[in-house]
C-alpha cells in the first residue's frame, strides 16, 4: 500500500511529519535506536518512512513494517521533542494507513494491555537488574530476530 488511496490520512501524516526539523535530539532516549543505532529504529528514521509512505515515495513492505512494528510506543521521543512533534499521532494514523500488523504485533499488543502483566514484567525485571544484561542479550541476537525487537 502506497498510502495514496486515503489521502485524508495521508495528508494527516504528512502533516505531522513536517513538524520534524530532524535534529536528532530524540534519539538518544529511543530504547529501540539505543540497540544497534540504525536510523530506520530511531523516532526519526520512523518519521522519513511514514513521510515516503504517505506520500507514495515508498512501498510498504514487510521491512519497512518491521522498523514501525518495532517501536515500542513510549513516547519518550516525544517528551524531549524541541519541535513539539506529535509522534504518538503520527504513529497511529501510519499503523492505521497500512493496516493491520502481523500476528506477533497483534499478539504483543494484546498483552501490553493488561496492566496486571505488565507490572508483574516490570518487577521480575527489576528483580534480576535486567537493565544491565538484557541490552547486551539483545546485541547477540541476529538483527532479524523477533526475540532482539522484543528485546
Amino acid at each position: 500500500m502506497t498510502g495514496m488511496s486515503e489521502t485524508p490520512r495521508a495528508d494527516r501524516i504528512v502533516a505531522l511529519a513536517d513538524q520534524c526539523v530532524q535534529c536528532g535530539l530524540c534519539l538518544p532516549y529511543c530504547p529501540t535506536y539505543g540497540l544497534d543505532r540504525t536510523e530506520t529504529e530511531s523516532p526519526r528514521g520512523r518519521i522519513a518512512l511514514a513521510r515516503a509512505v504517505a506520500t507514495g515515495t515508498l512501498i510498504a513492505d514487510a521491512d519497512l513494517c518491521g522498523h514501525l512494528d518495532h517501536c515500542l510506543g513510549c513516547l519518550a521521543c516525544e517528551r524531549v521533542c524541541p519541535s513539539g512533534v506529535q509522534y504518538g499521532a503520527l504513529l497511529a494514523e501510519t499503523r492505521a494507513l497500512l493496516g493491520p500488523s502481523s500476528p506477533r504485533v497483534r499478539r504483543l499488543a494484546a498483552l501490553l494491555e493488561r496492566p496486571a502483566l505488565l507490572r508483574a514484567v516490570a518487577a521480575l525485571l527489576r528483580a534480576t537488574a535486567a537493565w544491565r544484561w538484557l541490552p547486551a542479550l539483545a546485541r547477540r541476537l541476529p538483527a532479524d530476530s523477533a526475540l532482539r525487537a522484543a528485546l
